[in-house]
C-alpha cells in the first residue's frame, strides 16, 4: 500500500507537474498569442502610418510645385508691370509738370484779365462816342450818280485830333 500510496502521491504530483507544465505552456501560448496580436496591431499602425506618410508626402510635393508656379507667375507679371511702367514719369518729371501747369494757368488767368479790362476800355470809349454824330463818308457824286447832282446828305465834319482814330 506504500507503494500504492506512493506510486498515487508520485502520479498526483505528477499529474500536477503536467498540468503546471500545461498550464504554463498556456499562459506562455496566451501570452506569446497576445504578443503576436499586438504585434499584428503595430505593424498595421506602422503600415497606415507609411500609408498616410506617403499621402502627406505626395500632398506636400503638389503644395510644392503649387507654390513654385505661383512664383513664376509673380515674377512674370512683375516683370510685365516693370516694362508697363518703365515709360512712365518719375516723381520729378511729375512736380515739373505740375510746376509748368501753374504757370500757364496763372498766365491764362492774367491774360484773361488784361481782355476783360481792354472789353471795359472799349465800352467806356464806345459810349462816350455814341453822343457825337456818326462819321459820314461820301463818294464823289459825278462818279456815282451818272452825271446828275447827288442829294446833298446830313454831313458832320470832325476834325480828328492827335490819339484819336477812326474808332473814336
Amino acid at each position: 500500500m506504500k507503494y500504492l500510496l506512493s506510486s498515487i502521491c508520485a502520479l498526483t504530483v505528477s499529474a500536477v507537474s503536467v498540468q503546471a507544465a500545461a498550464a504554463q505552456s498556456l499562459l506562455s501560448s496566451a501570452a506569446k498569442a497576445e504578443m503576436e496580436e499586438k504585434i499584428r496591431r503595430l505593424q498595421a499602425e506602422v503600415e497606415d502610418m507609411k500609408a498616410l506618410n506617403t499621402s502627406l508626402t505626395t500632398s506636400l510635393n503638389n503644395l510644392s510645385q503649387q507654390v513654385k508656379n505661383q512664383n513664376s507667375a509673380m515674377k512674370k507679371i512683375v516683370e510685365s508691370y516693370e516694362r508697363a511702367l518703365k515709360g512712365f514719369a518719375d516723381q520729378g518729371a511729375v512736380d515739373a509738370l505740375e510746376k509748368s501747369v501753374r504757370a500757364v494757368e496763372k498766365a491764362r488767368k492774367a491774360d484773361q484779365a488784361q481782355v476783360a479790362r481792354k472789353l471795359a476800355d472799349l465800352k467806356k470809349i464806345i459810349l462816350e462816342n455814341s453822343s457825337r454824330p456818326p462819321i459820314v463818308i461820301t463818294q464823289n457824286s459825278s462818279s456815282h450818280s451818272g452825271g446828275r447832282p447827288a442829294r446833298e446828305p446830313n454831313i458832320v465834319e470832325h476834325v480828328i485830333k492827335k490819339g484819336e482814330t477812326v474808332m473814336d
